[in-house]
């Protein structure tokens, strides 16, 4: 789609013989205003008229949001143009008072507006802060909140702003259905969710909201891998009655197989320690990520200690009985030869001692009784 041809396009090329700030509607104002106004713009006299410096000059008030109204004028003049610039300054907020923000704290509802006390008042402004409003209060649970933004008190350029609330109705958790959950009982689960501890609370404290819900989600499947199912997934259906005004949430569940995971072929580490670093019951197991980051972990964790050749190979086991389903994992581990740093020496070392440069690097010190193990990364940053 082609551009829209400049609006002004007869004055291009036409030099600049003068340029007015006309300040409007601004008892209030001094000569600062004038002033940043001026620093803004890229049209001066002297200078030949192009749509970049109008373009140029236009988005700079416009995105200082220091002015409300902004109309420029031209007159044509013998020797080139003379330009206006109309200005209605921006009132600034100096405050900004709420009416029924409860259950929610005035200081939440703040967060979720676009404007603040100093900013500038422009004229979306209303509807701008409803919606956000509106949205928050939806998010915590309320049906059709009505919000109201409204021009207070105006006292030298400044201006206060009202926000009226109506909450309104809001929805509750009439029921929760779990469904695919073999290996932990619906009484465990519903006791760890506290969208269904809630549900028991009277009046607004007992509302739905359903980002509580999806941290519960989140939690369980936190459990569920620590009880050795990372391959667990869950998702979660919604029904909401908008006469009744409930909500029936369904979560589904499905489990996977149960892992058990054992470590052979360890001398250096115990089996403990290297447990430590296996990351598939703490972060799930998705396409062999999981896994993969364990094993790396302990690569990782025998090449700190001068290990520098350690292997591990996973062997999986998949078993199915019945409907119960489980997988072994055997971490193989071959742990290889130990390099250790028998003495660094320096060589070309005239302007510190040895014995100075030594303590300054990491390579061939060890803490106590332990053996000076040589690891290449160490050296390299050493």
């Amino acid at each position: 789609m082609p551009a829209a041809p400049f609006e002004h396009a007869a004055f291009v090329g036409l030099p600049i013989r003068g340029v007015t700030i006309d300040i409007r509607e601004c008892p209030w104002c001094s000569a600062t205003i004038q002033n940043l106004a001026r620093d803004l713009i890229s049209l001066n006299e002297g200078d030949v008229f192009t749509e970049e410096r109008y373009r140029l000059t236009m988005d700079a008030l416009q995105l200082s949001k220091r002015f409300e109204k902004i109309t420029p004028s031209f007159e044509r003049l013998e020797d080139g143009i003379g330009i206006t610039l109309a200005l209605k300054p921006s009132l600034i907020v100096k405050d900004i008072v709420f009416h029924g923000a409860y259950p929610l704290f005035e200081s939440d509802v703040l967060k979720s507006m676009s404007i603040y006390v100093g900013d500038a008042f422009l004229p979306d402004t209303f509807s701008e802060q409803e919606r956000l409003i509106g949205e928050l209060y939806r998010k915590e649970g309320y049906k059709a909140p009505r919000i109201r933004v409204t021009k207070g008190e105006v006292v030298g350029g400044t201006v206060k702003i009202d926000v009226d609330i109506r909450a309104g109705d809001y929805y509750y958790l009439d029921s929760l259905t779990i469904s695919g959950n073999r290996a932990i009982t619906d009484t465990e689960l519903k006791s760890r969710m506290n969208s269904w501890r809630q549900s028991y609370f009277i009046r607004e404290s007992g509302r739905f909201l359903e980002y509580d819900l999806a941290q519960d989600i989140k939690d369980i499947r936190s459990l569920y891998w620590q009880r050795g199912y990372p391959e667990c997934k869950i998702d979660y259906s919604l029904q909401r009655d908008e006469r009744k005004l409930t909500v029936s949430a369904v979560v589904n569940i499905t489990e996977g197989p149960k892992y058990k995971v054992s470590i052979k072929g360890n001398s250096h580490f115990w089996t403990y320690t290297l447990k430590q670093d296996m990351v598939i019951f703490s972060e799930g197991y998705h396409r062999d990520r999981g896994l993969g980051r364990t094993i790396g972990n302990i690569v990782d964790r025998y090449r700190r200690s001068g290990f520098l050749f350690t292997r591990v190979e996973a062997l999986e086991e998949k078993e199915t009985i019945g409907s119960a389903r489980s997988k072994t994992i055997e971490l193989h581990i071959t742990e290889g030869p130990r390099t250790l740093v028998d003495a660094v020496r320096f060589e070309g070392a005239a302007a510190f001692r040895e014995e100075k440069l030594a303590g300054a690097i990491q390579t061939g010190n060890a803490i106590l009784l332990q053996k000076k193990a040589f690891v290449p990364e160490v050296l390299a940053e050493d």
